[in-house]
């Protein structure tokens, strides 16, 4: 078997009322330390094909291939408060896994564990009872595969692309107004860094001439991008910010390696959900920047680059202003007077693409639609745009091969929302500040 290089990341699992009873960030540094010795190894078995008797219909004997991959192991470390005593529970996971039915079997014997939600490396959390008492999982240790080897069952290529995290998803159990605190300082604090390095090489804005990248836009923008990737559509709806504040405590536990392995249905990856998906030889959206900040040292590979913090808090700031570029000049009015409004255009196209943002664009030229920041809800005609579609065929004339272009009409149904969480999260962010220079 192949040595499988390790990754650790760092997330913390636990009550709320575990906080006023001890430190608990040293608890966890001692469970993150008990895990890391323990070996993580795939279950595998071997294929049994029968061999058909090609004259009489019959087996005739058997053919064994593989082995492959059928489960994956997870390691829990689950804590007793009362004896502060921890506990190893390890779990082997169905592979492939299928979310619908989350199923496992505990190879470490006198525990009962609950599946409470997710099937994804930080989404993941678990229930653990020894007898009657309920033990508390302050880390967990698992195989991260990339999504595109996610059904494989092919042993060498798994174990060529593992990496292992150690880590815990957030739960309501892990709520403090501390730690929202504490992630807020964290994230700003990660975000004025990757500013001072851009300004330091001098990086220049292509959507203000004659500035800065790092002075052409305020740091809080990229904070409330940073928040509001990770923001959940729904759970918006249902509570903006317990909604908004769980992902700031997430980034109080991991730190940096908070949303590293976040990977959308689009197959949007890292904190700031970049994707890659270029065609027809051109680049996709992380290589073109890239390609267009040469001198800002960005990280090339799309997977790697999307794994590091301050590489992507720099190439998100780098596409805002790319995105910003592409208006005409009373929007750049515009964001000069007042930012926070103007920042819908360059977020539109952030999160929709530009035939989203331009045509939000147009129709707010169109309606005179008054953008405010605590009423921002323009009607779905505002996120309708026609784009064109190509596609090649044989000309019934000619026998040659010809473009035709059709006209599709696109209707836009998640940036609608994203633009309302951007225009909460300003207001949350100053609540923020405001209690941190309070002192509350």
């Amino acid at each position: 078997m192949k040595k499988i290089f390790f990754l650790s990341l760092v997330f913390l699992f636990f009550p709320a009322q575990v906080f006023a009873e001890t430190d608990i960030l040293q608890k966890v540094r001692e469970a993150q330390k008990m895990l890391e010795p323990y070996e993580m190894k795939f279950e595998t078995a071997l294929v049994k094909t029968p061999i058909i008797s090609k004259k009489t219909k019959k087996i005739i004997g058997y053919r064994m291939s593989g082995p492959i991959v059928t489960a994956k192991p997870v390691i829990l470390a689950a804590w007793d408060r009362d004896e502060d005593k921890f506990y190893p529970i390890e779990l082997m996971v169905a592979h492939p896994v299928q979310c619908s039915v989350y199923s496992f079997k505990i190879v470490t014997l006198g525990f009962r564990v609950e599946h409470v939600e997710g099937c994804v490396i930080g989404r993941l959390v678990f229930n653990v009872w020894m007898g009657e008492k309920k033990l508390l999982v302050l880390a967990g240790k698992h195989f991260r595969l990339p999504p595109e080897l996610s059904k494989t069952k092919d042993l060498n290529l798994l174990e060529g692309r593992t990496q292992i995290g150690i880590y815990t998803s957030y739960s309501d159990d892990l709520y403090s107004k501390e730690l929202v605190n504490e992630g807020y300082k964290f994230l700003s604090g990660e975000i004025k860094k990757a500013f001072g390095d851009l300004r330091s090489k001098q990086i220049v804005s292509r959507s203000q001439p004659g500035k800065l990248l790092a002075d052409a836009f305020p740091e809080d923008y990229l904070l409330n991008l940073a928040i509001n990737e990770q923001m959940d559509h729904s759970k918006f709806y249902g509570d903006s910010k317990r909604t908004a504040e769980e992902i700031l405590i997430t980034d109080a536990y991991n730190l940096e390696n908070a949303f590293m392995w976040a990977v959308s249905s689009a197959n949007a990856k890292g904190r700031f959900q970049f994707t890659n998906n270029g065609s027809r030889g051109k680049p996709g959206t992380y290589d073109t920047v890239v390609l267009a900040y040469e001198e800002a040292d960005l990280i090339d590979d799309f997977e790697a680059g999307t794994q590091d913090l301050q590489n992507m808090i720099k190439i998100a700031l780098c596409l805002l202003d790319m995105e910003l570029a592409k208006f005409p000049p009373d929007v750049h009015e515009l964001y000069r007077m007042e930012y926070r409004k103007a920042a819908i255009y360059p977020s539109a196209c952030y999160n929709g693409g530009c035939g989203t943002g331009l045509g939000l664009y147009r129709w707010i030229q169109k309606t005179k639609y008054d953008i405010t920041i605590d009423n921002f809800n323009p009607s779905a005609q505002a996120f309708t745009y026609i784009t064109y579609k190509s596609r090649y065929v044989k000309s019934r004339k000619t026998g040659k091969i010809i473009r035709t272009k059709t006209a599709v009409k696109v209707v836009n149904m998640e940036t609608p929302v994203y633009l309302k969480k951007q225009m909460y999260l300003w207001g949350f962010i100053d609540e923020l500040k405001q209690d941190l220079e309070g002192g509350n």
